[in-house]
């Protein structure tokens, strides 16, 4: 049974490898959060995968997502080493070093499709739908508070609204960056109770 496992996570990291769809990587994602919400995970191939990937990388996929440690992006889309390219900071905003660590990934040719992923309960923008004190909490705290908060175009009637607008706003930013404009841009939606991740319109 161990041997099958294996067999099917290295066939599934040579799939991989191959250029797809947006709608395909998505929808290849979106099978492996299935696995994750019923808890039917199996990293068994680690160490041939590590094997694998040792002299390279090639991921098709890149994430922006939260550094929030209840938003493991592997994890969520059931993925293992090589597969994903995953920047985390807090509020999954855009600033220089992760803009500059996605154009790495596109200007290497990797990165086929680009998720912006915020989910509930996000700290980040919960703080900001209150305007801040300057320089407070922290002076870098205030900053990001402040680049959240040009996200609400409009008051936020709550934190899923301020949350989507956020994203919203981190992929309208890429999509302006010419070094990533061939790359097309998911909006996603992480749920930390149910483990679901929705794809935004």
């Amino acid at each position: 049974m161990r041997k099958t496992f294996v067999a099917a996570a290295l066939l599934l990291f040579a799939l991989a490898s191959h250029a797809q769809t947006t709608d395909a990587l998505w929808s290849d994602l979106t099978a492996g959060n299935a696995r994750f919400v019923e808890g039917n995970l199996d990293y068994s191939a680690l160490r041939q995968l590590r094997n694998a990937t040792a002299g390279g990388q090639s991921p098709q996929t890149s994430i922006l997502s939260c550094a929030d440690s209840r938003v493991p992006a592997e994890l969520i889309f059931n993925r293992s080493i090589g597969e994903l390219f995953v920047v985390r900071t807090a509020g999954n905003v855009d600033d220089t070093f992760n803009i500059a660590s996605l154009e790495y990934a596109a200007e290497h040719g990797w990165t086929k499709m680009i998720i912006v992923m915020g989910h509930s309960e996000c700290g980040a923008v919960k703080a900001s739908m209150t305007a801040p004190r300057p320089g407070e909490p922290t002076p870098a705290l205030y900053e990001l508070i402040q680049r959240i908060r040009k996200s609400f175009k409009t008051p936020p009637r709550d934190l899923r609204e301020a949350i989507i607008m956020n994203i919203e706003y981190t992929a309208e930013q890429l999509a302006k960056n010419p070094h990533l404009k061939d790359v097309p841009i998911v909006k996603a939606y992480y749920d930390i109770a149910t483990g679901k991740v929705e794809r935004i319109p």
